[in-house]
């Protein structure tokens, strides 16, 4: 019974070492465990935004670039006009928006 005490003992004590482990090296990098590949899009936020004004309609929209960090700068959601309403108005207190053509 001695022998097997200490068994599970050791057997436990490993399991959390490597559960331990497991945990710190997820700590280390939260999107490894996704099932895509998402470096490109960790290596764009990790660059420097090119800020721009959103348009208040298709006319006014700036051009932007796939595959660029952007940081936009929104207007309150009832000054702008869509091109096609949006599904759901969401015109509550603080409520922002803004158009960007691709």
């Amino acid at each position: 019974m001695h022998s097997h005490s200490h068994r599970l003992q050791f057997t436990l004590g490993t399991l959390l070492i490597a559960v331990c482990a497991a945990n710190g090296a997820y700590a280390a990098d939260p999107c490894a465990g996704y099932r895509i590949d998402v470096r490109h899009e960790r290596r764009l936020f990790a660059e420097a935004p090119t800020p721009r004004t959103a348009g208040r309609s298709l006319a006014t929209s700036p051009k932007i670039a796939a595959g660029r960090l952007y940081e936009l700068r929104l207007a309150p959601e009832s000054r702008v006009r869509f091109a096609v309403p949006p599904g759901k108005t969401m015109l509550t207190d603080g409520a922002y928006a803004g158009v960007v053509m691709l």
